[in-house]
């Protein structure tokens, strides 16, 4: 008895192996995985954005790990808005982006992004909005890199120790920085309200939105 128990056990351990691998894949999503799942519908991938007219990616809720394959898609150097919020994305790299040299508009919220590369957004000259609330960065130079060019920028939400561009920004129009854990000399929630008018003067001084807009924006 014992030994065909044995047998039994030799013949079904590589299954068992195999669902194992199995489950470890299934937890590592990217864009091909999901263009192999039918997830992505390559011919309607990239859409026109109906209040703005824009070339739109909705990436939203997808489970995704990586956005490996994401230059693949068909008409995904038309893309000026790329709306990934609500996944497990770790991180994000020059090679995600460089696909996307029309890109205005990145909306990668309520990720686990803990690395953004310093050269990420180096390929996209038209980038005017970046939303990184609720992930885990602790490095914001990639968005240091491209200040001068942004209109907006949210990094609410995560592990920054400091965020202090030394440029000026006049077309800078909405900023929150807080809730991070940095020493910004300001209420820790932030209570300073920016218009690109009061940013003329910016200089080395840290930023905030105001509370009250951040919540508001929340709730929506």
């Amino acid at each position: 008895m014992a030994t065909r128990a044995l047998m039994i056990a030799i013949f079904f351990s590589p299954l068992i192996y195999a669902a194992a691998d199995s489950s470890v894949a299934v937890s590592q999503v990217t864009v091909a995985d999901l263009v192999c799942r039918g997830r992505i519908l390559l011919h309607s991938a990239v859409a026109t954005e109906s209040t703005s007219g824009e070339a739109y990616l909705n990436l939203v809720d997808c489970g995704l790990t990586s956005l490996y394959g994401l230059k693949t898609l068909p008409g995904i150097t038309r893309v000026q808005q790329l709306d990934i919020r609500n996944n497990k994305i770790a991180a994000l790299t020059r090679e995600d982006m460089a696909c996307m040299p029309h890109l205005k508009h990145i909306y990668a919220g309520d990720n686990q992004i803990e690395h953004i590369a310093e050269d990420t957004f180096a390929d996209n000259p038209r980038l005017i909005g970046i939303s990184l609330s609720n992930n885990k960065l602790q490095d914001a130079s990639a968005i240091v890199r491209v200040f001068t060019q942004l209109q907006l920028i949210d990094l609410a939400c995560n592990k920054l120790n400091s965020f202090r561009p030394r440029v000026d920004n006049p077309a800078l129009q909405f900023c929150n920085v807080a809730h991070n854990p940095g020493p910004y000399g300001e209420p820790d929630t932030g209570t300073m309200p920016l218009r690109c008018r009061q940013l003329r003067r910016f200089g080395d001084l840290p930023i905030f939105c105001t509370e009250e807009y951040y919540n508001m924006k929340r709730s929506r």
